[in-house]
C-alpha cells in the first residue's frame, strides 16, 4: 500500500500495477434490475413482452430503468414493496433500457420512452397511465397509480 498524504490527511491507496493488477471483464450482462434477483419482479424483453404484459389478464406495471440511474436506484425498493403487496393482484416487471439501443427498440418507439425511470401502467392490454419518476419523495406518487390501476382493472 502507498500513502498519499492531502492537507495533512494521510490516505492509503491500493499499489497498482498495470499488467498484474487489473479487473476482469463481466462474463455476461447483468440479470434483471442490477442483477439482484427479486421475487417479485419479472425481466422484461421485447421479445416477450407482449406474452408477459399484453396478454396478461392481471393489471400490469412496468418499470423502465438503467443499471447506473440513480433514481431508477433509489425507486427499486419502493417498487420491489409495492409488487410485494400485489402478489397475485398485479404483474410488475422491469425493462433493461440500458442493454438495448433506444432508437431502434420496438417497445421503446412504441410508447415513447425517453427516459427511465418511468412506469407504464397495462389493463387488459391497453396503456393506459405513464408515470415518470425523478426521486425518491415521488414514492408516495408512484403507490398512489398502482392502487388506481388495481381499482380501474377489478
Amino acid at each position: 500500500m502507498n500513502k498519499f498524504l492531502i492537507a495533512g490527511f494521510s490516505m492509503l491507496l491500493p499499489s497498482v500495477h498495470p499488467i498484474h493488477d487489473t479487473q476482469p471483464a463481466y462474463e455476461h450482462e447483468p440479470r434483471c434490475y442490477y442483477a439482484e434477483p427479486s421475487p417479485h419482479l419479472e425481466e422484461i424483453t421485447s421479445d416477450n413482452f407482449d406474452e408477459k404484459v399484453l396478454q396478461n389478464n392481471l393489471p400490469a406495471i412496468v418499470e423502465f430503468y438503467a443499471p447506473w440511474c440513480t433514481s431508477c436506484l433509489e425507486m427499486k425498493g419502493v417498487f420491489e414493496d409495492a409488487c410485494g403487496s400485489l402478489e397475485g393482484r398485479a404483474y410488475c416487471g422491469a425493462y433493461d433500457a440500458d442493454r438495448i439501443d433506444i432508437s431502434t427498440d420496438p417497445i421503446m418507439q412504441e410508447y415513447d420512452i425517453d427516459g427511465v425511470p418511468e412506469f407504464l401502467f397495462f389493463c387488459r392490454g391497453w396503456e393506459i397511465s405513464k408515470l415518470r419518476i425523478s426521486s425518491d419523495t415521488d414514492a408516495f406518487l408512484l403507490k398512489w397509480r398502482i392502487q388506481q390501476l388495481i381499482y380501474l382493472c377489478a
